[in-house]
């Protein structure tokens, strides 16, 4: 505080006068009061005494300082001693004493003197400087007071006497300067709150804390304020005096007040929603908030819903575990909105069926996982009974297929074939219709190698022709492989088309002349009929037909008219 003071203080007494004046100033006042002596020193004999030069230096050291000081008190010095004192040649009684009696006069009087000035110049511009600092502080203050709209009052209990700074007076919307009282104040309050306010009062009084919000009527608007106070309690108890602020919080009551409405609003559509939804921590996955359809569908209640983790609401069972769970929120949390079908459990342990759709939300500020859910049970159930009826019927068609073509005809899996057929010899890719003489050359070239009679490999070549057109024509194309089994040669021709519909396969294997496509029911007669087994994977994923032929001719491949096939 020191530092700070007399940094104030050059700055201060620079701007009332410059240093530099402070000599020449001296000079000047030296000058004057000395022609001033020699005019009055034949009127008045006591001129002689340095009283004059002693002002001089007084007044210099308060206006300047000590630098004039010093010089004033020189200058005089030299100055009296010179012009005013006798001369020790004088022919006068005591002459020498009369001039060291001078000397030592004006010595002793101007060091006190200038001293004692200094002391008292820089006192009081101390006290200036402080007065200016306490002026520049409650400036800030004020202006303080009025960014935060924040007031400060004291009020004299004694007296009755409330003091208000300039921002609680426009707080109040009252002039500043006005005369108030404690009754002013409870004037400017809020009818239906000025009962309430009282009360608090009185019971601070007592000793209780004072931390109160109210309303004040501010030119017909009514505003919001938060007051607090310390009240000063003496020896006997009674009430000395009291501070405190006043707030504006109207703001923040307007900002509480939507906040309130819009959490109403979508707390009301939250819990409206046909869906069960879930707010998710994104980090442990435990619920933070549940709405009204997740008490029906999952049976907890509130409370309970608030505390439930991942695990407790999941079954545990495929496709999803608790861990795979995570990882959903995981990626939820990254912008990619997660859409799946779960295997839940209620609070009885009961397992249903739901789809959920996971994506990331801010909620109060908050980065949070909002799970939408579903419950699509009777849906699945729908979806399995027709799964299961389509698989019956499947079943029902392969066994009248099988028995309808004399079991050459086998409707199975993909993978069944793959596993008849084993390692194969060639494989080649097709996509145009004129790469099939190509691999039909190839085709026969392993038939021939492994000793298939000519008649056998003509039928093998026709059956293939048929299937791999089938690929290209329906499929854009495929894959066509060669396998040697114990007994037999097998082609295998796998696209990526849409599949034959499991309906229509009692047509395409039984009806002559039908095909879904043009002539495909035309191609798979054909096939069933020159070859000893046809197997047929479909569905919509792709078709795979495995062509069997017996590397040499036996009772099962003979058919009437069959026997002998042109080779193209």
């Amino acid at each position: 505080m020191t530092n700070v003071s007399g940094k104030l203080n050059t700055k201060y007494i620079s701007k009332r006068f410059p240093v530099w004046t402070g000599y020449p100033v001296t000079l000047i006042l030296i000058a004057a009061v000395t022609a001033l002596l020699h005019a009055l020193r034949p009127v008045f004999p006591l001129a002689q005494f340095p009283i004059p030069y002693i002002l001089v230096t007084m007044l210099v050291a308060y206006l300047f300082g000590v630098g004039p000081a010093i010089l004033a008190f020189l200058v005089g010095l030299f100055v009296f001693d010179y012009s005013f004192t006798a001369a020790v040649y004088e022919p006068r009684v005591h002459a020498v004493d009369i001039r060291l009696a001078g000397i030592t006069a004006y010595l002793l009087g101007a060091s006190i003197v200038a001293i004692s000035m200094v002391l008292i110049s820089n006192s009081k511009r101390r006290i200036e400087c402080i007065a200016e600092e306490l002026r520049r502080s409650q400036e800030d203050l004020n202006r303080a007071q009025v960014v935060a709209k924040i007031g400060s009052w004291r009020l004299d209990v004694q007296h009755n006497k409330l003091y208000w700074s300039d921002e609680t007076y426009r707080l109040f919307g009252i002039p500043i300067g006005t005369p108030l009282t404690y009754e002013t104040f409870l004037a400017k309050i809020h009818p239906d709150d000025r009962e309430y306010v009282d009360e608090k009062w009185k019971a601070a009084l007592r000793g209780e804390p004072y931390d109160i919000e109210h309303r004040i009527i501010v030119d017909d608007d009514v505003r919001w304020v938060r007051e607090r106070a310390e009240l000063e309690f003496g020896k006997d108890g009674e009430v000395k005096s009291a501070f405190g602020t006043v707030q504006d919080i109207t703001d923040l009551k307007l900002a509480e007040e939507a906040r309130v409405a819009s959490e109403a609003n979508y707390r009301a559509i939250f819990n409206a929603a046909n869906d069960a939804i879930f707010v998710h921590d994104p980090e442990t996955g435990i619920v933070l908030d549940a709405n009204q359809k997740v008490m029906e569908m999952y049976g907890y209640s509130p409370e309970e819903a608030r505390t439930l983790t991942i695990q407790d609401i999941s079954s545990g069972e495929p496709p999803y575990t608790q861990e795979e769970g995570m990882q959903l929120v995981r990626r939820a949390m990254q912008g990619e909105p997660q859409i799946f079908e779960w295997k839940a459990k209620d609070k009885n342990g009961r397992i249903f069926w739901v789809e959920v759709n996971l994506k990331k939300a801010i909620i109060g500020g908050q980065d949070r996982v909002l799970a939408v859910v579903r419950d699509i049970t009777d849906r699945k159930q729908t979806e399995e009974a027709l799964q299961r009826e389509q698989e019956h019927k499947l079943q029902f068609y392969r066994q009248t297929i099988m028995a309808a073509t004399d079991g050459k005809l086998i409707i199975t899996e993909r993978s069944e074939i793959e596993h008849l057929a084993g390692t194969s010899l060639a494989v080649w890719e097709i996509h145009q219709p004129d790469e099939l003489r190509v691999i039909r050359h190839e085709i026969e070239k392993v038939a021939e190698s492994l000793g298939m009679a000519q008649d056998r490999v003509c039928e093998l070549l026709v059956a293939s022709g048929e299937a791999i057109t089938n690929a290209v024509k329906h499929a854009g194309g495929g894959l066509v492989s060669v396998h040697k089994t114990d007994e037999s040669l097998m082609v295998v021709v796998s696209d990526k088309g849409p599949g034959i519909p499991a309906l229509a396969l009692p047509e395409v294997a039984l009806r002559r002349g039908y095909s879904t496509t043009g002539t495909l029911g035309m191609g798979y007669k054909i096939m069933i009929q020159l070859m000893d087994r046809v197997y047929l994977a479909t569905d919509e994923s792709g078709t795979v037909v495995g062509l069997e032929a017996k590397l040499r001719r036996s009772d099962i491949s003979a058919s009437p008219g069959m026997n002998r096939v042109l080779c193209i």
